[in-house]
């Protein structure tokens, strides 16, 4: 609901959105809610379907899969059954099986990934993914800096917190969720740490892997 008028001296206006509206502060909630409850009311249609669609959606991606093959192609026809029925056409399917992309168009496929040749990967929340070898990664992003504060050193780390969606991945019988665990984010820590070392030190790192010298200059992070 928008409540609106041009002009003090003006009668208010009232404005009722009919769509869920990109950019709102509602807009993330109410897109997953709507999901949410079309997998519960469709749920007898597509039993299969509602049970991934409430457990496996994060924001706009349906990250799922399944050890059987027959099942997986089960679940691709009840999800584009599900969302056809209330006009929403999934689309940039991707999977590490080229039989399942079989009947799903071209242009519903990600484009880029038929155009990069040499890098077959498929980035989404946060997390890269090659399908062809079936591993995930990611791409650091830090501003080198003299020193970081704590609050700076979780921020980055609070940006990877994708991790909890790996391990759920590979161990689905016991799923993470929440913040993450103290371990959990000492050891985002170390790795943090170690690729600000591997960004800082670039030029030090390559001469010495080509057997040369390094130069002279002094530098020193404080973490």
């Amino acid at each position: 609901m928008i409540l609106w008028k041009d002009s003090a001296d003006d009668p208010v206006k009232t404005y009722k959105l009919n769509t869920v509206t990109y950019g709102t502060t509602c807009a993330p909630y109410l897109a997953t809610r709507t999901i949410q409850q079309l997998a519960r009311d469709d749920g007898e249609n597509y039993p299969l379907t509602a049970a991934f669609t409430i457990r496996d959606i994060y924001m706009d991606d349906i990250l799922t899969g399944s050890s059987d093959f027959q099942e997986f192609q089960l679940l691709q026809s009840e999800l584009i059954g599900l969302f056809k029925k209330v006009g929403m056409c999934l689309h940039k399917w991707c999977s590490n099986t080229p039989e399942i992309l079989t009947s799903i168009p071209k242009e519903e496929q990600p484009w880029d990934f038929h155009c990069q040749s040499s890098d077959k990967t498929i980035k989404t929340l946060g997390v890269i993914w090659n399908p062809q070898f079936d591993y995930f990664s990611f791409k650091t992003v830090v501003n080198c800096q003299d020193s970081y504060t704590k609050r700076e050193v979780l921020s980055i780390i609070a940006r990877y917190g994708a991790v909890l969606f790996i391990k759920n991945c590979r161990n689905p019988s016991v799923k993470g969720s929440g913040q993450l665990h103290y371990s959990e984010v000492n050891e985002a820590e170390l790795w943090l740490i170690k690729n600000l070392q591997t960004s800082a030190f670039k030029e030090e790192i390559d001469a010495l892997a080509k057997g040369g010298c390094i130069s002279q200059k002094n530098v020193n992070f404080s973490l």
